[in-house]
């Protein structure tokens, strides 16, 4: 039956921060936000993070959710997480292609349809190099992140998704201060 399949996927879910590093500066990234920005001595050893993942799924984790700062700049940590699971979910900013060995679900955090509401929002006009390193992979969907400064582009960014083989997905935005 799909439906007990799709509660055993989900039965154990456990997110990783897998990097402190990130290419943008994002309104409303809880990342950088109060003592989650206070940097902590980050693990480079590709061997403890094998490790590490080794012993979660022993722990029972079914799907693993590896999200910001942004997981695609460190990729050989997401391809040996994806020998300890089976499924997974990357959150990422889009400007970075994962390797296809990376066998997970690749949400594509998205908030302007415009330059300008891009950069006001990320610090940088990014949402055309997202859809060109994604364009009809079928690991990706896009996440529009909604707020009063982008309602104006759901139209530009649906038409988008669809000429680009993408799904698309909502989020509603509430500012941090």
């Amino acid at each position: 039956n799909n439906a007990k399949r799709i509660v055993r996927v989900f039965r154990k879910p456990a997110f990783y921060e897998i990097t402190q590093r990130c290419n943008l500066k994002c309104e409303g990234c809880y990342y950088f936000e109060g003592s989650l920005g206070v940097p902590v001595q980050e693990q480079d050893s590709l061997e403890v993070w094998e490790d590490f993942f080794a012993a979660e799924a022993k722990r029972g984790v079914s799907i693993a959710y590896f999200v910001g700062a942004e997981p695609a700049l460190e990729q050989e940590r997401l391809i040996a997480a994806s020998r300890h699971f089976q499924y997974g979910n990357i959150g990422t900013n889009g400007t970075v292609k994962l390797d296809p060995a990376i066998p997970y679900r690749v949400a594509i955090s998205m908030w302007g349809g415009d330059d300008d509401t891009d950069r006001k929002m990320r610090g940088a006009s990014v949402f055309k190099k997202a859809f060109k390193n994604y364009r009809g992979d079928p690991r990706a969907l896009v996440y529009y992140t909604l707020s009063r400064w982008n309602l104006g582009s759901v139209r530009t960014i649906a038409e988008m998704c669809r000429d680009n083989g993408l799904p698309l997905t909502f989020n509603l935005y509430s500012p941090t201060v």
